[in-house]
């Protein structure tokens, strides 16, 4: 008897960037952040509720829940903040690229990717 294997498909896990992680790494070094602990000092500064951990494993293919996704949505600039919702739909429904035009990797003339407060001197 031939045993019939299924096919099981998984969530992307962090071994496998997802669109997700692309774009806050992509929108992190393009507001001036070269590393990711000093853009989480930031995020930190404006109350984020997570740890530096945790935004690692976001940067490195982690999906985060909505409830961070909101969090990190409300701590930026609209337009970066709808790039990253979008990726992260696009991460939840790979399969679904078609839905996606426009996907936030794309580079997208005049958008400004995260806010960058200007220092005081």
């Amino acid at each position: 008897m031939a045993s019939s294997l299924r096919k099981v498909e998984f969530l992307p896990t962090v071994e496998s960037v997802t669109p997700f992680a692309e774009e806050l790494k992509k929108s992190r070094q393009a507001a001036g952040f070269k590393t990711a602990s000093s853009f989480f000092e930031w995020l930190k500064a404006k109350g984020i509720g997570f740890n530096y951990s945790y935004y690692m494993r976001l940067e490195q293919g982690g999906l985060p829940s909505e409830k961070v996704v909101t969090e990190l949505a409300s701590t930026v600039k609209k337009d970066w903040a709808d790039r990253l919702i979008l990726a992260y739909c696009q991460s939840l429904f790979p399969k679904h690229g078609y839905l996606f035009t426009g996907a936030p990797s794309e580079e997208r003339a005049g958008d400004e990717p995260a806010p960058r407060e200007s220092s005081s001197s």
